[in-house]
C-alpha cells in the first residue's frame, strides 16, 4: 500500500501566504489556489503551504431517529456482542429524553431507557462482581458511562451514569443501572472511558465547562456490584467553551477540543501524566470541533478522527505523534454525502471500529458511526459507514485484527 501521503486526488486546495504584500496593501495577502495549479507553476511543495484533501463518502445505514425534536441526537458508541459479532448494537443517546440502543443489522431500535443523557462511550473488562438481570454471574462486564442530565434543558447539569451491557437479554445489549452515587459533578459536555496501559486501571473523562475532569472508576466497597468513582486531577482551559473528548488506550493520551479557539489539545491520560497540552488541527480544523474518536491499526498505529461540526466533515490524523511530541500529522478529511440513505451535518458525537460487525457483507472491514444534526423527514439519527468507503480514497489502513474486547483484560473475562 502507498504511504497515505502519496497520490493526492484533484480535490487539494492549498493556501499560500503571500509574505510581501502588493503596493497599497498593509498586511500580507492570504490567497486560496488550486494545489495543482500551485504544483505547475512552482514545482515543488513551498514553506507556508498547507495542503487539504477532501473525499466524499456514503452510509450504509441508519438508526431509528429518536424520538426527541431539534438538537436531540448527540452521541453514539459501538458495543461488540463477545461471542457474536451479529448481535452487536449501537448505544446513541437522545439529550432530551433517553440512552438508547439500535441493532447493528438494520439500525433499528431494539431498547430504551427514559435517561436524558450527552456524550457516551464505553470499555470492556471492567472488574465488577454480580449478576445481570437474566441471572447469569459476571466478574467482569462492559462498562457504559454516560452525561446524565438533571432536565431537558440544553445546558442542564448532571453527574455522570454507569450501566453494565447484558449479552444475554432479549435482544442482547439491554443496559443495566450499577452506580452508587458517584459525586462526580459535571456541567454539559463530552465523555471518554480510559483504560491505562501501565496499571489496566479505568478512568471516565469529562469535558465541559472550561476544564477536563478525570476520575477512576472502582466497584464499591460499601454496595458490591456497583460502581464509584474518584476524581484524580482536573485540567483547566484558557476558554469556557469546551465539549468533546476522546482517549486513546494504547499510547496513553487524551484529546480534548477547544471550541473557541476551533482546535483540540493532546495531554498524557495518566492521572500522573503532564497536563501541558499539544494542540492539533490548528490550520484545518473549523467550529466546532465536537466528536473524537480513535481508528486502531494495531498497538500503536492508526487514525485520530476528529469532526468538524460547522463544516460538515470529518479531520483524520495520524494517530501516533510525531518524535519530539508535536501535533499529530493531518491526513485528510472526508464527508458523508447522500447514497443509500442521506449525508451528514452539523455533526455532534462520533465512534469508530476497525472490528468486523453485523451479518456477512454489513461491516466486513470496521464501520464509522456518526450522528447526523439534518435528518431530512425525521427527526436526528445515527448513520453507520463501512471503514473501507473512507480507508480506500484516503489510503489509510484497514486492519481488523486488534479487538477492542481485548482492552483492560486481567485474565479470562466472563462476558
Amino acid at each position: 500500500m502507498s504511504s497515505p501521503n502519496s497520490n493526492r486526488p484533484l480535490l487539494e486546495t492549498a493556501f499560500v501566504a503571500c509574505r510581501t504584500p502588493p503596493r497599497g496593501l498593509r498586511s500580507a495577502l492570504l490567497i486560496r489556489v488550486p494545489a495543482a495549479l500551485l504544483a505547475s507553476v512552482c514545482g515543488c511543495a513551498l514553506p507556508g503551504v498547507a495542503a487539504e484533501r477532501l473525499v466524499n463518502v456514503t452510509a450504509s445505514k441508519e438508526t431509528t431517529p429518536v424520538e426527541s425534536t431539534r438538537d436531540a441526537a448527540d452521541d453514539p458508541a459501538l458495543w461488540i456482542h463477545p461471542t457474536d459479532v451479529t448481535q452487536s448494537t449501537v448505544i446513541g443517546t437522545d439529550k432530551k429524553a433517553a440512552l438508547e440502543v439500535y441493532r447493528i443489522t438494520d439500525g433499528v431500535r431494539i431498547h430504551r431507557l427514559p435517561v436524558p443523557t450527552g456524550n457516551v462511550d464505553l470499555r470492556y473488562n471492567f472488574p465488577l462482581s454480580g449478576r445481570y438481570s437474566t441471572g447469569q454471574s459476571h466478574t467482569t462486564v462492559a462498562l457504559v458511562c454516560a452525561f446524565k442530565k438533571r432536565g431537558t434543558a440544553e445546558e442542564a447539569p448532571g453527574t455522570l451514569g454507569v450501566w453494565k451491557v447484558n449479552p444475554y437479554s432479549n435482544p442482547a445489549g439491554a443496559l443495566e443501572n450499577v452506580e452508587v452515587s458517584t459525586g462526580v459533578q459535571a456541567g454539559p459536555g463530552g465523555t471518554s472511558m480510559y483504560v491505562s496501559p501501565v496499571t489496566n486501571k479505568f478512568y471516565v473523562f469529562q469535558n465541559g465547562g472550561g476544564k477536563l475532569v478525570q476520575s477512576e472508576l472502582i466497584e464499591s466497597t460499601d454496595e458490591p456490584g456497583r460502581v464509584t468513582a474518584r476524581m484524580v486531577r482536573t485540567i483547566p482551559f484558557a476558554t469556557g467553551t469546551t465539549e468533546s473528548v476522546g482517549a486513546d488506550d494504547g499510547l496513553g493520551y487524551v484529546y480534548a477540543s477547544d471550541e473557541e479557539r476551533h482546535m483540540v489539545h493532546r495531554f498524557d491520560a495518566e492521572p500522573g501524566g503532564s497536563t501541558k497540552g499539544v494542540t492539533v488541527g490548528t490550520d484545518v480544523l473549523q467550529s466546532d470541533t465536537e466528536g473524537i474518536t480513535i481508528y486502531y491499526a494495531g498497538k500503536n498505529d492508526g487514525y485520530l478522527i476528529i469532526s468538524n461540526q460547522g463544516s460538515n466533515n470529518y479531520a483524520v490524523f495520524r494517530r501516533q505523534p510525531p518524535a519530539g511530541g508535536g501535533p499529530n500529522e493531518f491526513l485528510g478529511k472526508f464527508a458523508v454525502v447522500d447514497g443509500e440513505v442521506d449525508g451528514t451535518s452539523s455533526t455532534d458525537g462520533i465512534d469508530v471500529s476497525n472490528f468486523p460487525v453485523g451479518r456477512a457483507g454489513d461491516f466486513p472491514q470496521g464501520l464509522f458511526l456518526v450522528q447526523d444534526g439534518r435528518n431530512p423527514g425525521a427527526t436526528q439519527n445515527f448513520k453507520l459507514v463501512p471503514w473501507e468507503r473512507i480507508a480506500k480514497p484516503l489510503e489509510l489502513k484497514i486492519d481488523t485484527m486488534w479487538d477492542p474486547r481485548r482492552v483492560g483484560i486481567r485474565a479470562a473475562a466472563v462476558p
